[in-house]
């Protein structure tokens, strides 16, 4: 019996909206201000319009994740092969100690197109510069420097009082023989 083969095909869903991510600094302090770049890049084949873009940041507020949604888009309409202008969004690295959820910031934008309520997400990494203070550093190494000096310090004393001691021994006269 003859095989009757029938070529597969996959639904590939073509990218419709390209999202680019971009932050003002390559790393942060806690504490530190900064801003977020997003640019959204309408890949369809027809014009889409912007809905409102959620930014949910990794630390933690007293109700959960930070988030911030911009619902009042001005232009939001984008046309086929168009991309916006970036939208800013500003926020605050908590300082040090406060919980974190993750390292990434994620974006996700929902547009209309035609009639259809769609999204698109990305996400970018927060770096936190994790180099050490130069008091963090020093701190140890004054201390340990310290000890070391007093130890050497300690140590001289002893070999001091050691060698007076042998010195005195070898200056001694001879004990007398015992008598008997």
């Amino acid at each position: 019996m003859p095989l009757l083969m029938t070529p597969m095909t996959i639904d590939a869903q073509e990218e419709k909206v390209t999202l680019y991510l971009e932050t003002d600094e390559a790393y942060y302090r806690y504490g530190d201000a900064g801003k977020l770049y997003i640019t959204v890049w309408n890949k369809a084949t027809g014009p889409i319009e912007i809905e409102n873009i959620t930014v949910t940041f990794p630390w933690f507020l007293l109700e959960g994740r930070e988030t911030e949604t911009i619902d009042d888009i001005e232009d939001a309409a984008l046309s086929a092969n168009e991309t916006s202008e970036p939208f800013t969004v500003s926020f605050t690295i908590p300082t040090k100690g406060q919980k974190w959820y993750g390292s990434s910031i994620e974006v996700e934008v929902n547009y209309l197109l035609g009639e259809e309520l769609e999204h698109e997400y990305e996400a970018i990494g927060i770096r936190i510069d994790q180099l050490a203070t130069q008091s963090e550093i020093l701190t140890p190494i004054y201390y340990a420097t310290i000890a070391i000096i007093i130890l050497l310090i300690l140590t001289l004393l002893e070999l001091t009082m050691l060698w007076r001691s042998l010195r005195k021994l070898a200056q001694a006269p001879p004990a007398a023989p015992a008598t008997q």
